[in-house]
């Protein structure tokens, strides 16, 4: 009977500890993502959209994520797996941009993590696509989640005011 317990609590012990391992612990990340139009010499415009949708790519588990982002304050905030990241995609309207270069960002788990504003260029002309810029403006990025996502962000343990 002792020799059957403890199979089954080591049994248990380890399921918990693959199931972890395997799916991740996650950590809430805070992302702004939009996407620039490039004039025909790749040069920056001031045409700019918030992406109405975004991809993400887990470097160390090869999991992607694609995120529709519905809110009007176009801060998204989203439960993801611990692990480095790039920002693989974005589109607006028939616009999609491939990206996934440095500079990366790391989701820890249990945590918030607060990625910031990206920015991803495209040129109509040849198709091409750039980062403008990565992990900017992150008090604004904050301030917008603490106004709209308090729920979640209090859930990993963020103090948010009334």
């Amino acid at each position: 009977m002792n020799t059957l317990l403890r199979t089954i609590f080591s049994l248990v012990l380890w399921l918990s500890c693959v199931s972890r391992c395997l799916a991740g612990e996650n950590g809430l990340l805070i992302i702004h993502v939009d996407l620039m139009t490039l004039n025909n010499q790749g040069g920056q415009t001031d045409h700019i959209d918030s992406a109405d949708h975004y991809g993400l790519l887990n470097l160390n588990t090869r999991r992607s994520y694609d995120f529709s982002v519905f809110s009007s304050h176009r801060v998204d905030v989203e439960e993801v797996e611990e692990g480095i990241y790039c920002l693989a995609s974005a589109s607006f309207a028939n616009v999609y941009v491939t990206y996934c270069r440095e500079p990366y960002f790391k989701v820890v788990a249990g945590h918030v993590n607060n990625a910031g504003v990206w920015r991803l260029g495209y040129s109509l002309y040849d198709r091409s696509s750039t980062l403008i810029f990565g992990a900017k403006d992150l008090d604004e990025v904050l301030a917008r989640a603490k106004t709209y996502d308090k729920d979640l962000l209090q859930r990993y343990g963020m103090k948010v005011n009334p």
